[in-house]
């Protein structure tokens, strides 16, 4: 395979192939050329097969058409090039919320031969600033409406070298430069096995994990899952709530949405029964039972080209019968279908001058799966009651993306830990059923 790549720290950083997952390509339909970029596959193959004038996306007041996509991608790919310097294997970061340019912006990342990186479009600057870190970002497109916190992330980091906003109506902004330029361009000769997205994970630290995936993942998924399992139409209409910054949001948006979003249409069955409504996927957290219940009864099954199997610590499969891991085991808090790490959420609130010590965990909520829920040793001085509770709840949002906020709060005098100082959280979680969801006060004698 001939590598399009100049920029050759994604390659550089995989792990040795021995240690990577084994890929077994075995359907027809997995047989991928040596040389692929999957902006063409997705995009410009419609377009070459007579479909330029079938409406892509649509949106509040707008609609674009397959080539209308086409033209704006290839507009921004143009800027990325000609204007950003950027080339083929540079990380460039994509920040916006759900909207049409940033659809435009990924598929124009992906046509230069660079390695896309979307982030959510709720974190603050200093989540911003380990991805950008890590990924060794130099360039970045960006909603103007998400502007500050960039900016005060780029003042900490020297590597990002270039920015240019959208829905900017300044002459220096991507819509102007996009209007400068053509709207052809030829897409990067990717190797099939090149890097076109890095994905960051949320990990049990406030460290962001960075998966990689090649272009050849990325037809991999639309060719199996999609063709096997959820069956489209040509006329069928994709709406969705994750982020395009979510790979499950990225990958599919047909009302392809989380738990909490079920739960909430459910009560709506008889408007849903008389729409055309015809499937609904859900991930980010598990669906569940009481939930799945409420809209149908079914039977999970294993998408073709997939394995799944049960297997013990070593990675062995074991026993048909046997019980495995059916969540996750650290501190991952999955509420509302967002992935929250307890020990960030920790962090964040030890930042206030109030809190002494501090613990969270992920506690049952009938809407949301799970809450944040904290426990709390304030410094001396500081009363815990209901303004207690609001202020480090505005800290925390004001500190790290909202949605991780606690959204209960419990005031105790001192942390159960372990003799090397370590909190047992799951001490916190045996106590869960014994205290009030609201803030409590502090009380000297309680048992930890």
């Amino acid at each position: 395979m001939s590598s399009a790549h100049i920029d050759t720290l994604a390659r550089d950083n995989l792990p040795p192939v021995e240690q990577q997952p084994l890929f077994v390509f075995n359907l027809p339909e997995l047989q991928f050329a040596a040389q692929l970029n999957c902006a063409y596959a997705l995009l410009h193959r419609h377009i070459l097969e007579g479909n330029g004038s079938r409406i892509c996306i649509r949106a509040a007041g707008l609609s674009w058409t397959y080539a209308d996509l086409q033209d704006k991608a290839n507009r921004i790919a143009n800027v990325l090039v000609k204007d950003m310097g950027v080339v083929p294997g540079n990380r460039v970061l994509l920040h916006a919320p759900n909207n049409v340019m940033m659809v435009a912006c990924w598929f124009a990342a992906i046509k230069v031969g660079t390695i896309a990186v979307a982030i959510m479009p709720l974190l603050r600057a200093k989540e911003l600033t380990p991805v950008i870190d890590k990924a060794q970002i130099r360039h970045a497109l960006c909603d103007f409406h998400l502007a500050v916190e960039l900016q005060n992330a780029a003042q900490q980091c020297p590597v990002l070298q270039t920015i240019c906003y959208f829905n900017d109506e300044s002459v220096d902004g991507l819509d102007a430069r996009m209007a400068r330029h053509s709207g052809v361009f030829v897409n990067a000769n990717t190797a099939s096995d090149e890097t076109c997205i890095i994905a960051f994970t949320s990990g049990t630290t406030d460290i962001p994990k960075a998966t990689m995936h090649f272009h050849r993942d990325v037809m991999a998924i639309c060719a199996c899952w999609p063709r096997h399992t959820l069956k489209p139409k040509a006329d069928d209409v994709f709406i969705g709530s994750p982020p395009l910054a979510f790979t499950f949001g990225l990958g599919g948006l047909v009302l392809f949405t989380a738990h909490t979003s079920y739960r909430a249409l459910a009560s709506q069955g008889q408007v849903l029964r008389s729409s055309k409504l015809r499937r609904c996927i859900s991930a980010g957290e598990a669906l569940r039972v009481a939930t799945h219940a409420l809209w149908r009864e079914a039977t999970g099954k294993v998408v073709p080209s997939y394995l799944a199997q049960v297997v013990d610590d070593a990675g062995n499969p074991v026993p048909v019968g046997t019980v495995g891991k059916q969540a996750r085991t650290d501190d991952m808090i999955v509420s509302s279908g967002y992935n929250i790490a307890g020990p960030e959420v920790e962090e964040a609130l030890l930042l206030h001058p109030a809190v002494a010590e501090c613990a969270v965990i992920g506690v049952a909520d009938k809407e949301r799966g799970q809450i944040v829920r904290a426990f709390v040793t304030l410094r001396a001085g500081h009363e815990g009651n209901d303004a207690m509770v609001k202020a480090l709840q505005d800290f925390v949002k004001n500190t790290i993306a909202p949605y991780k906020y606690s959204r209960a709060i419990t005031f105790i005098s001192m942390l159960p830990c372990t003799q090397t100082g370590k909190s047992q959280r799951f001490r916190l979680r045996e106590r869960v059923r014994f205290v009030s969801p609201n803030a409590c006060p502090i009380h000297p004698k309680e048992p930890p």
